[in-house]
C-alpha cells in the first residue's frame, strides 16, 4: 500500500469516528472538574459577568442531563494549579511548526533537542546538559517510560515515539515537580493533556503533513462527552518515510480512553496506547552511513474503578496496568529485547477544609528478557501527597518511597509553591529522589555487532555493579508581566550522586558503550521574553546556559552549554474573506559541542519559517526548515540534507 493510500485510509477512519463509540478514549479527567473551593482568591482580577459562550455551555450541560454534582480528582487539581498556562508550549509550537513531542522543548533553551536528521529517525531531549533519560513523560495523566535499545546506546528516549494526536496542552515543568505526577526523575517533566470536554458537542482534529524525502504523516482525533456523563476519545496516527529513502520507516499510533459513569458515585475508566515502528536506523562512521533494520513496539493498557462518597468530597480508585515493550535490530546486531509489566494500585483522595490529600499504594512486576537471560523485578510504592493554599501561594507536598527487592528502599520527596497573578508568576520547587538502574542497564549481555563506530567494531554491555542514584534538585521560575507580554527567568541546579550514564570506551579493537555510576553537579539558567502587539504581531526570544561538573572528567558528548532563539509571527485577519493569514520566522542558535568523534559540532544559526492561512476550523501551512540551506552535521558523520520543506493542513471538521 502506498503512503498516499495509507493516508487516505487514516483520513476515512477519522471521519467515520463521528459515528463510532466502541473504540474510545476520554479526556484526562475521569470526572468533571470541580469548583476549586480550595484555591486562594486572586484579588488582582476583577469579577466578570458570564459571557454568551459560558451561558451556552451551561445551557448545554442542563439539556444533556449530565451529573451536576461536583466531582474531583487529585491529578486534575495538580494540573489545574501547577500547570500554569505560562508553561504551556502548545500555542507557540502551533504558531511555528509541529511534528513530534520533541518540539514542545524547542523554545526552552535549557533543553537540548537533538534530531539525528530532519527526516524522522530519532530525536532526543537532554535537560540542563544531562544525559540518559532525565525527562518524566506524563501523557493524559499517565507516566510513560519508553524502552528501546539503539546502536551507540545512550539510554535516552526517542521523543518521536510518543503519541501527540490528542494533545491540547503541553506543560513543560522544570525541576522536581514531576514527582507529584508519578514520575521517577527530579529533573524535568512534560505534562501533555487532551482537550477538556465541557459540552456534549463532538470535537475532532485531522493533521496531515507531507515533506521532503518522501515523508508523510497523518493524525486524527475524535472526542465526545455524552449526556450520560460518558466520555469518549479516539486518536490514530500514521507516519511513513518511503522505501526509496535510506531510513524507510512505518509508524502507527492508536490511543483510546473511555470513562463510563455507573450511577452517581461509581465510574469505570479504560485506557490504551498501541505503537509500532518498523523501518531502518542508521549511525554515521568514517566509512559512511550504516543502516540497520529497526523494529519496536509499545503496548499499554489500564482499567480503573472509582467510587466517590455521597458528598463527592472523597474518592477511592483501584487500578490495573499492563505494559509490553519490545526492541529488535537487524542481523548486524541480531538481538531481541522484551519487557512485560503488570501493576496494581489503589488511591484514596479527599478534601479537608482548604486542603486536598491523597494516599497511594502500588505494586509492580516487570519481566525482562534479552534473549540470553531473563530477569524479574518486583517493586512497591507508597506515598502521601497534599495540596493547599498557603498565603498567596498554591503549595503541594509529596513524601513516599519505592521498594525494590534488589535495591531496597528508594525514598523521594518534593515540595513546590506557586503564586500566579495577572502580572506575575513565581514558582519554587525542591525535590529528592532515589532511583534504581533499569534491568537493561544491569543485565544487557555483551554484544559485538557488525556495525562500525569511530572506525572500530561497535559493542555494548550492561553493568551488574551499578548502584542506585540519589538526586537532589531545586528550581526557580519567575515571570513579570501578563501571559501575552512578559519577561521570565529560570534557574535549576542540583546534584546526582551515582548517576547512571552510558559512557564510551574506545579500546584497541572495539568501541564499547556501557553504563557506569558517576556523580554530577549541574546548574542551568535561562531568560525569555514574549510580546504581543495587538493581534498583528507576536515576538518571543530566549537564551540559556548550562554547566555540568563530572567526577570522572569525561567529555560532555552532545551537550552544548549555550542556546538561543528568536521568533516573530505576523498575523492579518482578512475580515472580508473570513481568512487569517500568518507568517512566522525564527533564528535558532546552537552552541558548540562534541560528538563521540567529531569535536566541532554545533556553533550554528539556522533559520526556519512558516506561512499559513486559516478559514474557520481549517488551516493550511507551508514550512521551511534550514531555510538558507546550511550544511552541517548534528551527530558524528551524519550530514544534513540541507533545506527541508513540508506542507499540510490541520482541520477541526466537527468542532
Amino acid at each position: 500500500m502506498t503512503s498516499y493510500a495509507r493516508i487516505s485510509a487514516v483520513a476515512i477512519v477519522c471521519a467515520l469516528t463521528h459515528d463510532v463509540s466502541a473504540q474510545v478514549r476520554t479526556a484526562v479527567s475521569d470526572t468533571t472538574r470541580p469548583p476549586d473551593t480550595t484555591r486562594a482568591v486572586d484579588t488582582t482580577v476583577s469579577p466578570r459577568t458570564p459571557s454568551k459562550l459560558a451561558e451556552r455551555i451551561a445551557k448545554s450541560r442542563r439539556k444533556s442531563g449530565a451529573p451536576q454534582l461536583p466531582q474531583f480528582s487529585f491529578q486534575d487539581t495538580l494540573r489545574g494549579r501547577f500547570c500554569s498556562e505560562r508553561y504551556n508550549q502548545k500555542p507557540a509550537v502551533d504558531r511555528a511548526f509541529f511534528r513530534s513531542t520533541a518540539d514542545y522543548f524547542r523554545y526552552s533553551p535549557q533543553f537540548f533537542v537533538l534530531p539525528y536528521q530532519e527526516t524522522p529517525l530519532r530525536t532526543t531531549v537532554a535537560p540542563f546538559g544531562l544525559t540518559n533519560s532525565r525527562v518524566n513523560w506524563v501523557l493524559s495523566g499517565m507516566p510513560v517510560t519508553l524502552f528501546e535499545h539503539v546502536p551507540e546506546m545512550d539510554g535516552m528516549a526517542d521523543a518521536e515515539d510518543l503519541p501527540t494526536t490528542g494533545d491540547q496542552s503541553a506543560y513543560l515543568l522544570p525541576g522536581p515537580v514531576g514527582l507529584l505526577f508519578g514520575g521517577d526523575q527530579a529533573t524535568a517533566t512534560l505534562v501533555a493533556a487532551p482537550e477538556s470536554l465541557s459540552t456534549t458537542d463532538a470535537h475532532s482534529t485531522m493533521f496531515v503533513d507531507k515533506g521532503t524525502d518522501d515523508y508523510a504523516m497523518t493524525r486524527g482525533r475524535y472526542a465526545k462527552r455524552f449526556g450520560s456523563g460518558r466520555r469518549v476519545d479516539l486518536s490514530i496516527g500514521y507516519r511513513n518515510v518511503g522505501a526509496g529513502y535510506l531510513t524507510s520507516d512505518d509508524t502507527y499510533h492508536y490511543a483510546g480512553d473511555i470513562y463510563e459513569p455507573i450511577g452517581s458515585r461509581w465510574g469505570l475508566r479504560t485506557e490504551g496506547w498501541l505503537y509500532t515502528r518498523d523501518g531502518k536506523f542508521e549511525i554515521g562512521s568514517p566509512l559512511g552511513m550504516m543502516p540497520v533494520g529497526r523494529y519496536r513496539f509499545e503496548r499499554h493498557a489500564a482499567v480503573s474503578l472509582m467510587r466517590a462518597d455521597s458528598a463527592h468530597r472523597a474518592r477511592t480508585e483501584v487500578r490495573y496496568e499492563h505494559a509490553r515493550q519490545g526492541s529488535h535490530y537487524g542481523s548486524q546486531i541480531g538481538r531481541w529485547f522484551d519487557q512485560i509489566g503488570h501493576g496494581v494500585s489503589a488511591n484514596r483522595e479527599w478534601i479537608s477544609g482548604a486542603a486536598m490529600f491523597r494516599i497511594r499504594g502500588q505494586g509492580n512486576i516487570l519481566k525482562y528478557d534479552n534473549g540470553v537471560v531473563g530477569k524479574d523485578r518486583t517493586t512497591g510504592d507508597l506515598s502521601v501527597s497534599m495540596i493547599r493554599p498557603v498565603g498567596g501561594f498554591q503549595t503541594a507536598v509529596a513524601v513516599g518511597s519505592r521498594y525494590d527487592k534488589d535495591f531496597k528502599a528508594l525514598p523521594y520527596a518534593v515540595v513546590t509553591a506557586l503564586r500566579e497573578r495577572r502580572t506575575s508568576l513565581l514558582n519554587l520547587s525542591l525535590g529528592y529522589a532515589e532511583r534504581a538502574p533499569t534491568m537493561h542497564e544491569l543485565y544487557l549481555p555483551y554484544i559485538q555487532s557488525l556495525l562500525v563506530s569511530g572506525g572500530l567494531p561497535y559493542a555494548d554491555s550492561g553493568n551488574t555493579g551499578l548502584v542506585k542514584e540519589k538526586q537532589l534538585v531545586g528550581s526557580m521560575y519567575g515571570e513579570l508581566g501578563t501571559r501575552d507580554n512578559a519577561i521570565g527567568v529560570s534557574a535549576t541546579g542540583g546534584r546526582i550522586e551515582n548517576a547512571v550514564e552510558w559512557v564510551r570506551q574506545v579500546g584497541p579493537a572495539v568501541t564499547l558503550h556501557t553504563p557506569v555510576n558517576v556523580t554530577r553537579q549541574f546548574s542551568a539558567v535561562s531568560a525569555s521574553a514574549r510580546f504581543r502587539i495587538t493581534d498583528v504581531a507576536r515576538f518571543h526570544a530566549g537564551a540559556g546556559y548550562s554547566h555540568v561538573d563530572r567526577t570522572d572528567n569525561r567529555p560532555r558528548y552532545y551537550a552544548p552549554e549555550t542556546q538561543a532563539f528568536a521568533g516573530l509571527e505576523l498575523h492579518w485577519n482578512w475580515t472580508q474573506k473570513l481568512v487569517h493569514l500568518r507568517g512566522y520566522g525564527e533564528l535558532v542558535y546552537t552552541g558548540p559541542y562534541h560528538g563521540y568523534v567529531e569535536e566541532d559540532l554545533g556553533d550554528r544559526v539556522l533559520a526556519n519559517g512558516t506561512v499559513s492561512f486559516q478559514m474557520g476550523g481549517f488551516r493550511f501551512f507551508y514550512v521551511f526548515r534550514n531555510m538558507f540551506d546550511i550544511q552541517y552535521d548534528s551527530r558524528d558523520y551524519m550530514p544534513t540534507l540541507g533545506r527541508y520543506v513540508s506542507y499540510g493542513f490541520v482541520w477541526n471538521f466537527l468542532n
